[in-house]
């Protein structure tokens, strides 16, 4: 029984009540509880068992990861990388602002997050807003031809009191929020085929990964040395680490 299960469960059953409080009949049956412990059916990855099955772009399902990366718009610089095993974007914004704002003063305070539109939710955008930061989060899939007088026309103001939502939405409609989130696709989807195509990184297992991912190396140039010998980097996502193993790892400073 896993706690995104449990999790499930409890909100069902607790929107059963809330419409049986009401005098309301809850349709269907009741959910069943998870089951403790594994069932039948349930598979492991014997390679690299942190890993899950994920559906995947383009249709399929894949044993993988989800990888995230907070990038810099100006230097493109990679300030916060991130692997985790749950498939929903939703849920990494929170993770990934707290990674940034751990990182040392001076660094850890960005003034505006950018995002498409699978990171979208109301949490995400309150959580930013908490944090002091201003939320360019797609809220939708805009049309692909719009007309070309579109691109050259500001929304009509708000009017009245508006959710932290929807001022975000009327600024993504605005020229300066459209030009602001423009920006997205030519500062991480680059990192990221750079980081694929270029560097070839593109299989890692998380046994050796997640020691570089901890300390923030992934994407940097570095020599990994296991036991004494140093490991290939084309070897990189086949090394598995034992117990008593020793691990060190160097990275490239460039200097002028």
């Amino acid at each position: 029984m896993c706690i995104r299960d449990r999790a499930e469960y409890e909100a069902k059953m607790a929107t059963r009540r809330t419409k049986e409080a009401t005098g309301k009949k809850p349709g269907g049956k009741p959910p069943k509880p998870p089951q403790a412990g594994p069932r039948a059916q349930d598979q492991i990855n014997l390679t690299d068992d942190d890993s899950r099955i994920m559906k995947v772009a383009g249709g399929g399902f894949e044993q993988c990861y989800n990888a995230q990366a907070v990038v810099d718009t100006e230097s493109m610089l990679v300030m916060a990388p991130h692997v985790t095993q749950a498939g929903n974007d939703k849920e990494q914004v929170e993770p990934m602002v707290a990674r940034i704002q751990a990182l040392p003063e001076g660094l850890n305070q960005p003034q505006r997050l950018l995002a498409d539109t699978g990171f979208f939710s109301e949490k995400n955008v309150e959580l930013c807003q908490q944090g002091d930061i201003e939320p360019l989060i797609a809220a939708g899939r805009d049309a692909h031809h719009p007309h070309w007088l579109d691109r050259f026309e500001e929304p009509a103001p708000l009017t009245g009191p508006a959710s932290h939502v929807e001022q975000m939405r009327h600024a993504l409609k605005t020229k300066a929020g459209r030009a602001a989130y423009a920006l997205r696709k030519q500062t991480v989807e680059p990192v990221f085929g750079i980081i694929k195509s270029v560097m070839g990184f593109r299989q890692f297992l998380l046994d050796v990964y997640k020691r570089q991912d901890q300390m923030g190396l992934t994407g940097k140039r570095l020599a990994v040395e296991r036991n004494g010998e140093i490991v290939p980097k084309g070897l990189h996502a086949a090394t598995l680490l034992e117990e008593g193993d020793s691990l060190e790892i160097v990275v490239a400073v460039g200097g002028g």
